[in-house]
């Protein structure tokens, strides 16, 4: 075979396999947006078993019962007169843990009003489930490498 068919084939071989891995790793990120639109449905329809059901299992064990972790996120839920939030979008996504973005207004009864804050969640991947590990913290939030190998460790 001539040098350029060789050259060909090749080339054609690492496009198939990156376009292969594009789709595997473009899908698996919709995956994680398609939780976080999730999760925000829960927010706004004040589903606060939704919420507890989308928490890493691990965190929900230190979480206490799931009824006084419900009746509490109820309760915050009741103090607000109103809450609304722009699509989540992707920040980074590893392997196994992910972040997403999304800017929150929430109508607090007087005198708090209204407070628009920009938030991130981290995602945790255990047995092929994207679970949320924290929300609310700020945008500005960045894990660095450590934290990202202790909050990943025991995932499976």
């Amino acid at each position: 075979m001539q040098r350029w068919a060789i050259n060909i084939v090749c080339i054609a071989i690492v496009l198939a396999v990156s376009y292969d891995l594009y789709r595997v790793l473009n899908k698996d990120s919709n995956a994680v947006l398609q939780r976080a639109k999730e999760f925000q449905q829960a927010e706004y329809s004040h589903n606060a078993e939704k919420i507890w059901d989308m928490m890493l299992p691990s965190i929900r064990q230190d979480s206490g019962p799931k009824e006084e972790y419900i009746a509490n996120v109820k309760a915050f839920y009741a103090s607000l007169n109103d809450i609304k939030a722009d699509k989540p979008t992707l920040v980074t996504k590893g392997d196994k843990w992910a972040m997403t973005q999304e800017d929150i207004t929430a109508t607090f009864p007087e005198p708090d009003g209204v407070q628009t804050d920009c938030f991130r969640t981290v995602w945790l991947k255990s047995e092929g489930v994207w679970y949320w590990y924290e929300t609310d913290r700020a945008c500005t939030y960045m894990p660095d490498a450590s934290e990202i190998v202790h909050i990943t460790k025991n995932l499976k």
